[in-house]
């Protein structure tokens, strides 16, 4: 396991890691990321490492960073993950509707070619696959390894719901 240190990580960085509210918009009003967006070495920013934490103060923390620097909405890292991708793994459905509500596009790739979707529908996050479906993602995608959001299902129950949102949208049960 790599320390701190070895991942280069701020102290804005860690703030947000830690859900230290206060510390983290005590380190923003002084200016903190206005020159340069802080960046681990794995090109993590400071949302992604929001969007890995699934606790209500770090959503507030990633909606407060977000609207201050809504470049980094869309920073990849150094695999092509979004935010995005990373709220979907996590299941943090309050993140993940606030980037598509801010534009984000529920079809962009990783270098693996997996989709927002391929991460809910992998990790069991029934919620968030539905929220996915619900608000058009485009659920054929098959990455390189030529599996579908479908394939790459947790269990048994993940794939039954998918196909269920997806049956009730094309069927326009869901608006």
């Amino acid at each position: 396991m790599l320390s701190y240190v070895d991942r280069s990580r701020t102290a804005l960085m860690l703030a947000a890691l830690n859900g230290h509210t206060e510390m983290f918009r005590y380190l923003l009003e002084r200016g903190h990321d206005d020159h340069h967006i802080s960046q681990d070495y794995e090109k993590h920013t400071v949302l992604i490492i929001a969007a890995e934490h699934n606790r209500q103060e770090v959503g507030a923390i990633f909606v407060l960073y977000a609207r201050r620097f809504p470049q980094c909405m869309d920073m990849a890292d150094d695999t092509l993950k979004t935010p995005l991708m990373y709220a979907a793994q996590h299941g943090c459905d309050g993140i993940v509707e606030f980037l598509l509500d801010n534009g984000q596009s529920p079809d962009k790739t990783d270098q693996d070619g997996s989709t927002a979707l391929h991460y809910a529908s992998a990790y069991g996050h029934i919620k968030t696959v539905r929220l996915l479906i619900i608000r058009d993602c485009r659920y054929t995608i098959r990455n390189k390894f030529c599996w579908s959001a479908n394939d790459w299902a947790y269990s048994l129950l993940v794939q039954a719901e998918l196909e269920s949102t997806l049956w009730m949208r094309m069927h326009a049960y869901i608006q």
